[in-house]
């Protein structure tokens, strides 16, 4: 069973070598994380020798993800193979402590263990996972206005991120200035190296030039995060 201990003992010659190792004792103790093959070449004084190969079944638990890295807010599954029954720790961010799989949800970097019993060994295996969590950007968009008379312009500028797409256009830059003929929603994601990302909506709203081109009111934009992808 995994993390248990097997001797390996060849008799019949003078000199033993094994391998994987190259131990040149007549038994080796050996703890393998997974079944392998070991094999002993035994040789006498006068240089004749023979070989041995034998086969050591280690029976495991494992334990899987469907992505060890995730962004803030989002979930990965893990899933727990070789065993019968399965405990999961922590619990606090996980969808439930037992079963074959369960959804993860971490605030932050976190270490799942995944106990279980395997048929044929005695005791409790243990397997651990770390799921690496990215934040995502805290973006904010800044307009010079966001209430316009038909045919003026207004810049708008995002900040928090790595890199931005503006939609409708897709421009890639940090600043647009549209000229809308209609009240428009501009958006923008703004994403990070590890491809975490957040998206703002400005709505921008247009007035006919009967306006005297002034837009009327004051307008505060607040902006939040409202939006996760990879």
């Amino acid at each position: 069973c995994m993390g248990q201990t097997a001797t390996l003992t060849a008799t019949g010659a003078t000199n033993y070598t094994w391998s994987p190792g190259g131990a040149t004792t007549s038994s080796i103790n050996v703890s393998p994380s997974s079944t392998i093959y070991y094999s002993v070449v035994g040789t006498y004084t006068d240089g004749c020798s023979a070989g041995q190969i034998e086969l050591l079944i280690v029976y495991s638990a494992a334990i899987s993800a469907t992505s060890t890295t995730v962004c803030a807010g989002q979930s990965t599954v893990l899933t727990g193979t070789g065993g019968s029954t399965y405990t999961w720790s922590p619990s606090g961010s996980l969808s439930g402590s037992t079963g074959t799989s369960v959804t993860a949800s971490p605030t932050a970097t976190t270490v799942y263990t995944m106990s279980t019993t395997v048929s044929g060994c005695t005791g409790i295996i243990t397997e651990t996972i770390s799921i690496v969590v990215n934040p995502v950007p805290i973006l904010t968009v800044t307009p010079t206005s966001t209430v316009l008379c038909t045919g003026s312009s207004t810049t708008l500028t995002a900040s928090g991120a790595t890199n931005y797409t503006w939609m409708p256009g897709g421009a890639t830059t940090t600043s647009i200035s549209p000229t809308p003929s209609v009240s428009t929603t501009y958006s923008v994601t703004g994403s990070y190296t590890t491809g975490c990302a957040s998206l703002v909506a400005i709505p921008v709203s247009v007035y006919p030039t009967s306006c005297g081109g002034t837009a009327p009111g004051t307008y505060t934009l607040t902006t939040s995060l409202n939006y996760t992808t990879t």
